[in-house]
């Protein structure tokens, strides 16, 4: 995109958008900027809502490949690192005891056992774990058996990398 026809010094209105959407055919990220400058400072590293502190150790699990690659970049995008990544839920509990990470981001559907079930094995290992439960189906009942399993918090598919980031905050802080 060309910068150099904006006016760098004009207030203006970010409206961007990034948003991480499971369909057929494979996992999209799709990725809007409408504006490139507020008030004279660019904002684009803003629209991923860079962290500032320090990076976490993160633990993806998901079935299916694509996702996990595209949450372990939109993770990376942040500064943190991918110690694991797991496509089952029995997978998810052996390498939580391996890796110890700092936040588990847990699909809630899995070809085993349920991340539900993974995150109470989890929570027998270590009763501090930080779990976020990511799913796209029958939410309401969902989220209630996670976070009765010890999930800290829920995230509904399709998601804006800004609520992704949002969520993985509320769950290490609470």
């Amino acid at each position: 995109m060309e910068h150099s026809n904006l006016d760098k010094s004009a207030d203006s209105t970010e409206l961007a958008q990034i948003l991480i959407r499971e369909e057929r055919g494979g996992v999209h990220l799709y990725y809007s900027a409408f504006t490139l400058y507020s008030g004279g400072r660019d904002v684009v590293g803003n629209l991923l809502g860079q962290w500032q502190g320090e990076s976490m150790r993160i633990l993806i699990v998901d079935d299916r490949k694509e996702m996990l690659d595209v949450i372990e970049e939109v993770v990376k995008l942040r500064g943190d690192q991918v110690v694991a990544r797991a496509s089952n839920g029995n997978q998810a509990v052996e390498l939580y005891e391996k890796t110890k990470p700092d936040l588990v981001l847990m699909d809630i559907l899995l070809p085993d056992i349920s991340g539900a079930e993974a995150t109470r094995r989890i929570m027998k290992q270590d009763t501090n774990a930080k779990i976020l439960a990511i799913s796209a189906f029958n939410r309401e009942r969902l989220e209630k058996d996670c976070l009765k399993a010890g999930c800290k918090a829920f995230l509904a598919k399709p998601f804006s990398v800004k609520e992704l980031y949002d969520a993985m905050e509320k769950t290490v802080h609470s």
